[in-house]
Protein backbone atom coordinates (compact mmCIF):
# COMPACT_ATOMS: atom_id res chain seq x y z
CA UNK A 1 0.00 0.00 0.00
CA UNK A 2 1.10 3.44 -1.01
CA UNK A 3 1.23 5.90 1.67
CA UNK A 4 1.85 9.53 0.87
CA UNK A 5 3.98 10.74 3.93
CA UNK A 6 3.69 14.65 3.39
CA UNK A 7 0.20 14.45 3.22
CA UNK A 8 -0.10 12.49 6.01
CA UNK A 9 2.65 14.33 7.84
CA UNK A 10 1.15 17.56 7.47
CA UNK A 11 -2.60 15.76 8.45
CA UNK A 12 -1.19 14.58 11.93
CA UNK A 13 0.94 17.93 12.88
CA UNK A 14 -2.69 19.93 12.42
CA UNK A 15 -4.57 17.27 14.67
CA UNK A 16 -1.64 17.42 17.23
CA UNK A 17 -1.63 21.59 17.18
CA UNK A 18 -5.38 21.50 17.28
CA UNK A 19 -5.44 19.03 19.86
CA UNK A 20 -2.34 20.47 21.88
CA UNK A 21 -2.11 24.16 21.04
CA UNK A 22 -1.71 25.77 24.51
CA UNK A 23 1.27 23.15 25.12
CA UNK A 24 2.60 23.38 21.37
CA UNK A 25 5.52 25.67 22.20
CA UNK A 26 6.65 23.90 24.80
CA UNK A 27 7.02 20.83 23.29
CA UNK A 28 7.70 22.27 20.12
CA UNK A 29 11.11 19.93 20.20
CA UNK A 30 9.00 16.88 20.07
CA UNK A 31 6.61 17.69 17.10
CA UNK A 32 9.41 18.67 14.31
CA UNK A 33 10.58 15.31 14.25
CA UNK A 34 7.37 14.16 13.78
CA UNK A 35 6.72 15.90 10.59
CA UNK A 36 10.26 15.21 8.78
CA UNK A 37 10.23 11.68 9.68
CA UNK A 38 10.51 9.91 6.89
CA UNK A 39 9.49 6.50 8.10
CA UNK A 40 5.35 5.69 9.07
CA UNK A 41 6.60 3.52 12.07
CA UNK A 42 8.32 6.07 13.29
CA UNK A 43 5.44 8.59 12.89
CA UNK A 44 3.79 5.99 15.23
CA UNK A 45 6.36 6.28 17.79
CA UNK A 46 6.92 9.91 18.04
CA UNK A 47 3.28 10.70 18.39
CA UNK A 48 3.47 8.36 21.55
CA UNK A 49 5.99 10.28 23.17
CA UNK A 50 4.41 13.14 22.43
CA UNK A 51 0.74 12.42 23.92
CA UNK A 52 3.64 10.75 26.65
CA UNK A 53 4.98 14.44 27.12
CA UNK A 54 2.00 16.16 27.57
CA UNK A 55 0.12 13.64 29.93
CA UNK A 56 3.03 15.18 31.79
CA UNK A 57 2.60 18.29 32.07
CA UNK A 58 0.69 19.52 34.23
CA UNK A 59 -2.36 21.78 34.70
CA UNK A 60 -1.60 22.38 38.78
CA UNK A 61 -5.67 22.10 39.21
CA UNK A 62 -6.84 20.61 42.10
CA UNK A 63 -7.79 21.15 45.79
CA UNK A 64 -7.63 24.95 46.56
CA UNK A 65 -7.28 27.72 49.13
CA UNK A 66 -8.57 30.67 50.49
CA UNK A 67 -6.33 33.41 48.89
CA UNK A 68 -5.94 36.20 46.47
CA UNK A 69 -3.44 35.60 43.25
CA UNK A 70 -4.61 39.34 42.27
CA UNK A 71 -4.60 42.20 44.53
CA UNK A 72 -8.04 44.21 44.75
CA UNK A 73 -9.02 47.89 43.85
CA UNK A 74 -8.69 50.50 46.03
CA UNK A 75 -9.14 54.47 46.24
CA UNK A 76 -6.60 55.43 48.61
CA UNK A 77 -5.24 58.38 47.24
CA UNK A 78 -1.87 55.92 47.17
CA UNK A 79 -0.33 55.50 43.39
CA UNK A 80 -0.08 51.66 43.52
CA UNK A 81 -2.91 50.82 45.38
CA UNK A 82 -5.44 53.40 42.61
CA UNK A 83 -3.26 51.94 39.81
CA UNK A 84 -5.55 50.06 37.30
CA UNK A 85 -2.37 47.49 37.01
CA UNK A 86 -2.55 44.66 39.93
CA UNK A 87 -0.03 43.10 41.89
CA UNK A 88 0.00 39.51 41.12
CA UNK A 89 1.77 36.24 42.74
CA UNK A 90 2.61 33.38 40.05
CA UNK A 91 0.95 31.04 41.29
CA UNK A 92 -2.01 28.46 40.36
CA UNK A 93 -5.59 29.83 40.61
CA UNK A 94 -5.83 27.84 43.22
CA UNK A 95 -4.05 29.75 45.25
CA UNK A 96 -1.76 26.79 46.77
CA UNK A 97 1.69 25.49 45.29
CA UNK A 98 3.74 22.87 46.35
CA UNK A 99 7.81 22.74 47.03
CA UNK A 100 10.30 20.15 48.22
CA UNK A 101 12.44 23.05 49.24
CA UNK A 102 13.08 24.02 52.87
CA UNK A 103 13.48 27.28 51.26
CA UNK A 104 11.58 28.20 48.95
CA UNK A 105 11.29 31.11 46.67
CA UNK A 106 8.23 33.40 45.75
CA UNK A 107 7.65 34.80 42.59
CA UNK A 108 5.10 38.30 42.18
CA UNK A 109 4.95 40.88 39.38
CA UNK A 110 4.58 44.41 40.40
CA UNK A 111 3.60 46.72 38.33
CA UNK A 112 4.69 49.93 39.84
CA UNK A 113 7.71 52.44 39.66
CA UNK A 114 10.03 52.60 42.66
CA UNK A 115 8.79 56.16 43.68
CA UNK A 116 4.76 54.94 43.71
CA UNK A 117 5.16 52.81 47.18
CA UNK A 118 7.18 53.09 50.39
CA UNK A 119 8.22 48.78 50.57
CA UNK A 120 7.13 45.17 50.21
CA UNK A 121 6.96 42.90 52.60
CA UNK A 122 6.79 38.53 52.57
CA UNK A 123 5.48 36.88 56.08
CA UNK A 124 4.33 33.30 56.26
CA UNK A 125 2.71 31.90 59.07
CA UNK A 126 3.05 27.74 59.96
CA UNK A 127 -0.33 25.76 60.19
CA UNK A 128 -1.18 26.94 63.58
CA UNK A 129 -0.85 30.40 62.88
CA UNK A 130 2.34 31.30 64.41
CA UNK A 131 4.34 33.46 62.29
CA UNK A 132 7.44 32.04 61.35
CA UNK A 133 9.23 34.64 58.80
CA UNK A 134 8.64 38.36 57.70
CA UNK A 135 11.10 40.74 55.65
CA UNK A 136 10.53 43.92 54.59
CA UNK A 137 12.26 45.71 51.36
CA UNK A 138 11.98 48.89 50.78
CA UNK A 139 11.14 49.73 47.06
CA UNK A 140 13.91 51.62 45.61
CA UNK A 141 15.77 48.64 43.97
CA UNK A 142 12.28 47.81 42.34
CA UNK A 143 11.19 48.49 38.84
CA UNK A 144 8.14 47.07 37.02
CA UNK A 145 8.46 43.65 36.19
CA UNK A 146 8.18 39.85 38.05
CA UNK A 147 10.39 39.63 41.27
CA UNK A 148 11.59 36.50 43.34
CA UNK A 149 12.07 36.89 47.14
CA UNK A 150 13.99 33.49 48.13
CA UNK A 151 14.05 32.67 52.12
CA UNK A 152 17.44 32.99 53.24
CA UNK A 153 19.14 30.20 55.29
CA UNK A 154 18.66 32.38 58.48
CA UNK A 155 14.25 31.71 58.14
CA UNK A 156 12.79 28.79 59.61
CA UNK A 157 12.43 25.77 57.33
CA UNK A 158 9.58 24.08 56.26
CA UNK A 159 8.28 21.41 57.04
CA UNK A 160 7.40 18.11 55.05
CA UNK A 161 3.80 18.65 56.09
CA UNK A 162 0.89 15.82 55.50
CA UNK A 163 -2.11 16.66 53.65
CA UNK A 164 -4.13 19.11 54.97
CA UNK A 165 -1.33 20.90 56.62
CA UNK A 166 -0.45 24.02 55.07
CA UNK A 167 1.63 27.21 55.36
CA UNK A 168 -0.27 30.42 54.44
CA UNK A 169 1.80 33.67 53.02
CA UNK A 170 1.00 37.25 51.98
CA UNK A 171 3.20 39.67 49.87
CA UNK A 172 2.26 43.50 50.58
CA UNK A 173 3.05 46.52 48.80
CA UNK A 174 2.50 49.65 51.39
CA UNK A 175 2.09 52.91 50.34
CA UNK A 176 2.85 54.03 53.39
CA UNK A 177 5.99 53.47 56.41
CA UNK A 178 4.56 49.75 58.04
CA UNK A 179 5.27 51.00 61.13
CA UNK A 180 2.59 53.55 61.23
CA UNK A 181 -1.09 52.84 62.25
CA UNK A 182 -3.41 51.28 59.71
CA UNK A 183 -0.84 51.63 56.82
CA UNK A 184 -2.22 52.11 52.93
CA UNK A 185 -1.09 48.66 51.27
CA UNK A 186 -2.49 46.37 48.75
CA UNK A 187 -1.48 42.30 48.98
CA UNK A 188 -1.78 39.37 47.24
CA UNK A 189 -1.81 35.34 49.77
CA UNK A 190 -1.77 32.49 49.08
CA UNK A 191 -0.83 28.79 51.04
CA UNK A 192 2.21 26.55 50.26
CA UNK A 193 3.00 23.09 51.34
CA UNK A 194 6.04 21.21 51.46
CA UNK A 195 6.21 17.96 50.15
CA UNK A 196 8.31 14.79 50.96
CA UNK A 197 10.51 13.75 48.32
CA UNK A 198 9.53 10.21 47.02
CA UNK A 199 12.05 7.63 45.65
CA UNK A 200 10.73 8.05 41.90
CA UNK A 201 11.10 11.64 42.67
CA UNK A 202 14.48 11.87 44.01
CA UNK A 203 15.70 9.44 40.86
CA UNK A 204 13.74 11.72 38.34
CA UNK A 205 16.11 14.61 39.86
CA UNK A 206 19.11 12.72 39.86
CA UNK A 207 18.58 11.60 36.31
CA UNK A 208 17.71 15.09 35.21
CA UNK A 209 20.98 16.67 33.91
CA UNK A 210 19.98 20.18 32.93
CA UNK A 211 17.65 22.99 34.65
CA UNK A 212 15.05 22.15 31.86
CA UNK A 213 14.98 18.70 32.54
CA UNK A 214 14.63 19.22 36.30
CA UNK A 215 11.78 21.66 35.22
CA UNK A 216 9.84 18.54 33.60
CA UNK A 217 9.88 16.71 36.96
CA UNK A 218 8.88 19.21 38.90
CA UNK A 219 6.23 20.13 36.59
CA UNK A 220 5.18 16.56 35.62
CA UNK A 221 4.89 16.24 39.62
CA UNK A 222 2.85 19.60 40.12
CA UNK A 223 5.63 20.92 41.97
CA UNK A 224 4.73 24.61 41.57
CA UNK A 225 6.87 26.65 43.58
CA UNK A 226 10.53 24.74 42.38
CA UNK A 227 9.27 24.40 38.86
CA UNK A 228 8.78 28.11 38.36
CA UNK A 229 11.93 28.93 40.61
CA UNK A 230 14.17 26.51 38.47
CA UNK A 231 12.88 28.03 34.96
CA UNK A 232 13.03 31.88 36.52
CA UNK A 233 16.30 31.54 38.11
CA UNK A 234 17.51 29.78 34.52
CA UNK A 235 15.64 33.42 32.88
CA UNK A 236 17.45 35.25 35.05
CA UNK A 237 20.88 34.57 34.27
CA UNK A 238 19.71 35.16 30.37
CA UNK A 239 19.94 38.71 30.42
CA UNK A 240 20.19 38.52 26.15
CA UNK A 241 17.46 35.99 25.87
CA UNK A 242 19.16 33.69 23.94
CA UNK A 243 17.60 30.36 25.73
CA UNK A 244 14.87 30.32 23.68
CA UNK A 245 13.82 26.74 24.92
CA UNK A 246 13.25 28.73 28.36
CA UNK A 247 11.70 31.66 26.61
CA UNK A 248 8.94 29.05 25.44
CA UNK A 249 8.82 27.13 28.71
CA UNK A 250 8.26 30.00 30.60
CA UNK A 251 5.14 31.44 28.61
CA UNK A 252 3.57 27.37 28.87
CA UNK A 253 3.55 27.53 32.21
CA UNK A 254 2.44 30.57 33.18
CA UNK A 255 -0.54 29.92 30.30
CA UNK A 256 -0.95 26.79 31.68
CA UNK A 257 -1.94 28.37 35.03
CA UNK A 258 -3.97 31.20 33.75
CA UNK A 259 -1.40 34.04 33.30
CA UNK A 260 -0.07 34.03 29.79
CA UNK A 261 -0.32 37.78 30.32
CA UNK A 262 2.49 37.93 32.23
CA UNK A 263 5.13 35.76 30.13
CA UNK A 264 6.67 38.74 27.92
CA UNK A 265 7.27 40.93 31.35
CA UNK A 266 10.89 41.23 32.46
CA UNK A 267 12.51 39.37 35.31
CA UNK A 268 13.63 41.94 37.76
CA UNK A 269 16.69 41.09 39.89
CA UNK A 270 16.09 43.01 43.04
CA UNK A 271 15.12 40.96 46.14
CA UNK A 272 17.18 38.11 46.02
CA UNK A 273 18.71 38.88 49.38
CA UNK A 274 16.59 40.35 51.55
CA UNK A 275 17.59 41.89 54.72
CA UNK A 276 15.83 41.75 58.24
Amino acid sequence: MHFDLNSRQSTIARLIYLTIAPSAIAVSSLIWPLVSSSSFGRETQLTGELVKALKEQSDFNGDGRPGRRQSGGSRSGCSAADSTEKLIALIPSTNLGLTLKERPTFWFYIPYQADEFHSMRLAIWNDEGQKIYQVTQASDRVSPGIVSFSLPTTAEPLKANAAGQYYDWRFSIYCDNPQIDNPKKIYVQGSIQRVATTSTLKRELELATTPIEKVRVYDKHQIWFDAISELGNLRLVDRENRNQEAIAYWSDLLGRVGLSELAAQPLINCCQEPEN
